[in-house]
């Protein structure tokens, strides 16, 4: 992560980010790593035939994760639909129907040309540094 980001009291921030990707057999090691998540990008692929896939990928994440997507204390997530740019891609709206009822923040990107990568990280991690705020301030 090649930028400084820094809590809003001005002190640096150390953000490390995993990525999680394969098949279920590796279920163990994702979920180990979701439990110890502060912050999540779920990114999902936007081509119609990626569908199935990504609505897999979220049942594990939420098991993982131990909640439901939008549970109160869930740690905050941030949804990136990528490969906008390919033909045979679902709309966001049924993208959102499908992965993101409760209205997240997402962000449709093209990785390729780096469109809304960046984006997609600073508001997690803004979600991230907010809840720490108002856990700090109880």
């Amino acid at each position: 992560y090649p930028r400084t980001v820094r809590h809003p009291s001005g002190e640096p921030l150390c953000v490390r980010l995993r990525a999680i990707t394969g098949p279920s057999w590796n279920q163990d090691r994702r979920e180990t790593l979701l439990h110890q998540a502060d912050g999540v990008v779920f990114v999902a692929d936007s081509q119609e035939d990626r569908r199935d896939a990504n609505l897999e990928a979220l049942v594990q994440m939420e098991h993982g994760l131990g909640k439901k997507v939008g549970e109160r204390g869930c740690a905050p997530i941030v949804f990136q639909y990528t490969k906008r740019d390919l033909p045979g891609r679902m709309s966001v709206e049924r993208m959102d129907a499908e992965l993101n009822p409760r209205g997240a923040p997402r962000f449709t990107s093209v990785v390729r040309r780096g469109i809304d990568v960046f984006p997609t990280l600073t508001t997690c991690v803004g979600l991230v540094v907010a809840r720490a705020k108002a856990a700090e301030a109880k």
